[in-house]
């Protein structure tokens, strides 16, 4: 259970992308699963699709609408040094995809991927854990803290022994999830044409 994370789940709403950094062992990818948990729970996403086994339902139509995307150790498909060459449809088109994407990684994630970051600062055991974060996009500069009660009770939603060797098939997914909604694009189009009596686009 969150407490005082309405602020950061309100911004997680809105910014759909989130770098959840800290130490190695320090809780993120137990964070990752949480807030997914909290968000399904909520009505807000149908399931997660991950690049390591987990309890949580995973869809099965091939794409990934309301969905949560978790890309454990997010560095080594996006690292902060390789700008050009990063994979351009982690995050992209969230809201239209209407897809959350969480980065648990120790090494910064390119830097479209990591304007809302959030990481671990303190813990009473594994009774309550507390985390900071913010947003720094420029136009947007936000900070906020919240706590995780009981976390222990997300300890069997993940493999902690699994190594995150590839992305899971987020990218052909996500293929998959694009096509759709180009698809309804051109639909809308070619109506919104029609009615402004101009012939049919390409």
């Amino acid at each position: 259970m969150f407490l005082g994370s309405t602020d950061f789940f309100e911004n997680l709403m809105l910014f759909r992308t989130l770098w959840i950094r800290g130490r190695l062992g320090g809780g993120k990818t137990l964070l990752a699963f949480a807030i997914a948990k909290h968000l399904i729970d909520a009505g807000d996403f149908y399931g997660v699709i991950s690049n390591i086994p987990h309890a949580l339902k995973y869809p099965t139509d091939g794409t990934m609408f309301d969905c949560v995307v978790i890309l454990d150790e997010a560095w080594q498909f996006a690292d902060s040094r390789d700008f050009k060459t990063n994979p351009r449809e982690y995050g992209a088109f969230a809201r239209k995809g209407r897809t959350l994407w969480l980065y648990p990684s120790v090494i910064p994630v390119d830097a479209r991927m990591r304007y809302m970051f959030v990481e671990p600062t303190w813990k009473i055991g594994n009774l309550l854990w507390g985390y900071r974060g913010g947003i720094d996009i420029g136009y947007c500069n936000t900070e906020f803290a919240f706590a995780l009660f009981r976390p222990f009770r997300y300890f069997g939603l993940f493999s902690t022994t699994a190594v995150p060797l590839g992305d899971g098939g987020v990218t052909e997914i996500w293929k998959n999830t694009m096509a759709i909604l180009q698809q309804e694009t051109k639909a809308e189009m070619a109506i919104m044409r029609a009615q402004m009596g101009l012939p049919a686009g390409p």
